[in-house]
């Protein structure tokens, strides 16, 4: 049987990388106070602007902390040039990417309807609008890509634990659950990361040269893979409606138009039409933003079950079941029944890695 392992930001999280959406905002604006420290209160980017020196160094650890001064200080200094980044940092205090995209289309869909009750005789207004979110989620994309280039990742990051696992999948008789098919030895490996974690286990898991990696989301480190960041839900009953407005700019950051800059897309559905595989999701949070890849996957005639690689939250909580009920959303409601015969019930799933216990 072949075998699908879907790859997310959790793997990364497992490594001990700060690459959350917190993590990046907490080295956002430690930078930013930095540069307005350094320029004597004079700073000024694609996303803040400082109209006063506040005197004195400020560095934070997390994310509660910036949002704490900005209470405190009152922050009549800090300007934020859009109100979507703004309240992205109002909004969530720790949200995945995931949600990011997710917050970006919701945004789009707000000017969508804005223009179909309110603004249909002012066009000029709505893409406007569209051009200025387009504007501050790029500039976010850009930052992203300098704070992700910046994350040292080496050989000592290695986690036997999950080399283990990731070299056990790849065996041809690792098989945790029963399935009936045609043997197969392939192994793709689906990375929807921008860092090259897995490539600490690259040479291991491409041994059989029918296994490989693709960055579907692209690479930091590979300019003829640029990355992805956008929004995938064609699926939504508004998308069409919104094709329907013939202007690209309400398309420019949907990711079915970013997939054509390579071969990824295509090389990914070869394999998952060629014959059955199983799906094995370790650290993917398999949210919306992903949805018209992910049904590609669970609905596929070919696939024959999903297996979780859940997170430990603690000794008896886990995301086990949050991830069932993502997964379910990527179903259309007359394949509910599929969905429950392929994923693969909590008892004979396992952590992506052990529950380290409190000393």
């Amino acid at each position: 049987m072949n075998k699908l392992i879907i790859i997310g930001n959790g793997f990364d999280l497992a490594h001990g990388l700060k690459t959350r959406y917190s993590d990046f905002l907490v080295w956002y604006f430690n930078q930013t106070f930095e540069k307005h420290r350094l320029n004597r209160g004079e700073y000024e980017d694609g996303l803040v602007r400082f109209e006063a020196s506040i005197g004195h160094n400020v560095q934070f650890r997390e994310i509660d902390d910036f949002l704490n001064y900005l209470k405190d200080s009152k922050a009549t200094f800090l300007k934020f040039k859009f109100d979507y980044f703004r309240d992205l940092i109002f909004k969530f205090k720790s949200p995945n990417w995931v949600d990011i995209e997710s917050d970006y289309y919701s945004r789009l869909l707000q000017i969508y309807k804005d223009h179909e009750t309110n603004n249909k005789n002012h066009w000029d207004m709505t893409i406007s609008s569209m051009i200025n979110l387009n504007k501050v989620f790029a500039v976010i994309e850009e930052n992203l890509v300098e704070y992700l280039k910046s994350i040292n990742i080496t050989w000592a990051l290695q986690n036997s634990e999950i080399y283990e696992l990731l070299t056990g999948i790849v065996k041809p008789d690792f098989d945790q659950v029963i399935t009936k098919g045609q043997p197969g030895n392939s192994c793709l490996f689906l990375n929807f990361n921008y860092t090259n974690t897995l490539s600490l286990y690259e040479k291991e898991i491409t041994k059989n040269l029918n296994n490989s990696i693709i960055n579907i989301h692209g690479s930091l480190l590979r300019k003829d893979n640029p990355i992805i960041f956008g929004y995938g839900d064609e699926m939504d009953p508004y998308y069409a409606n919104i094709e329907n407005l013939n202007n690209n700019e309400f398309l420019k950051h949907i990711k079915s138009f970013s997939y054509f800059k390579t071969d990824n897309y295509k090389r990914f559905i070869n394999f998952v039409e060629d014959s059955e595989f199983i799906v094995y999701i370790l650290g993917h949070s398999c949210g919306i933003s992903d949805r018209i890849l992910l049904n590609s996957i669970f609905e596929n005639k070919n696939c024959q079950s999903i297996q979780i690689f859940y997170h430990h939250r603690g000794e008896n909580d886990t995301d086990f079941f949050e991830k069932t009920q993502e997964i379910s959303r990527h179903f259309k409601p007359q394949n509910k029944e599929l969905m429950r015969k392929l994923i693969v019930p909590f008892p004979d799933c396992s952590p992506l890695t052990p529950l380290i216990p409190n000393k």
